[in-house]
């Protein structure tokens, strides 16, 4: 939201990661197939932006930034699983870990 909805072109900003772990800095260099109309044009892109269902997965994910992250959130949540697994020594019967490679 931060990169594509707040700065305008030349600005600089910063937007964490889901657990602010992690800050990113931003410059918008240009903003492409911008045009000086007050802004018209860019709120229009907005709205159909915003509107997109990117997924069959509406009302899950209910934003296109939310669709944007959900590869990135799926590393994340399968290296949590993999820490917890190992710190917890978990260990699955043949079973269950072929169950769960399913999913």
């Amino acid at each position: 939201k931060t990169v594509f909805e707040e700065l305008k072109v030349g600005e600089v900003g910063v937007a964490p990661n889901a657990n602010r772990s992690i800050y990113y800095v931003f410059k918008v260099k240009d903003r492409e197939n911008a045009i000086e109309d007050g802004g018209v044009a860019e709120q229009e892109r907005r709205k159909q932006f915003l509107a997109e269902r990117f997924t069959g997965l509406y009302p899950i994910i209910k934003s296109p930034y939310e669709s944007l992250a959900q590869g990135p959130q799926r590393v994340i949540d399968q290296s949590w699983v993999r820490n917890f697994e190992s710190r917890n020594e978990v260990e699955w019967t043949e079973s269950e870990a072929t169950r769960r490679s399913r999913r």
